[in-house]
């Protein structure tokens, strides 16, 4: 059993409260709450589940129409403001990766055109930067490494581990 330090499942609770509160169609709440039991069948985590959730709401707050009917440049439109929100990269590549799997399951397992081109691009060089930060004597090898793998996390498992 799944410990609940963070009291996820009365956030989720909650969720599900302010989701049947908001002004969202009654066919986008549907789709959430189906999908929800879908996710929670496949015993997905409680901070997923939540996360999803939050993800999925405020989507649907967004939209003035059917998942079904949104289009790609929608979708562009909404990744574009939850960076003008000043969402972090991280953040906003969880949403797209929630999104992405929440239209896969509303497909019937497939991608639509909405979404599957859509993409959040990875800060790749903050990791390395937290690493010289906190490993500065490795720094030199880090940087010889990072040249040849781009993964400098493998080269510090290999070197304390």
């Amino acid at each position: 059993m799944e410990e609940d330090f963070h009291n996820f499942r009365k956030r989720l609770e909650a969720q599900i409260r302010i989701l049947n509160e908001v002004n969202v169609s009654k066919s986008n709440r549907q789709n959430i709450l189906e999908y929800y039991n879908y996710i929670q069948a496949r015993g997905l985590s409680l901070s997923r589940m939540f996360r999803s959730m939050i993800t999925l709401r405020q989507f649907a707050c967004k939209l003035d129409k059917q998942f079904s009917n949104v289009t790609e440049k929608e979708m562009q439109a909404y990744v574009a403001l939850k960076r003008e929100e000043g969402k972090k990269t991280s953040t906003i590549e969880t949403n797209v990766k929630i999104l992405k799997v929440f239209y896969k399951w509303l497909n019937g397992g497939e991608y639509p055109d909405c979404i599957k081109n859509i993409v959040c691009q990875k800060d790749k060089g903050k990791k390395l930067l937290r690493i010289k930060k906190f490993f500065p004597i490795l720094s030199k090898k880090i940087n010889f490494y990072h040249k040849k793998h781009p993964s400098p996390l493998k080269f510090i498992y290999i070197i304390f581990f």
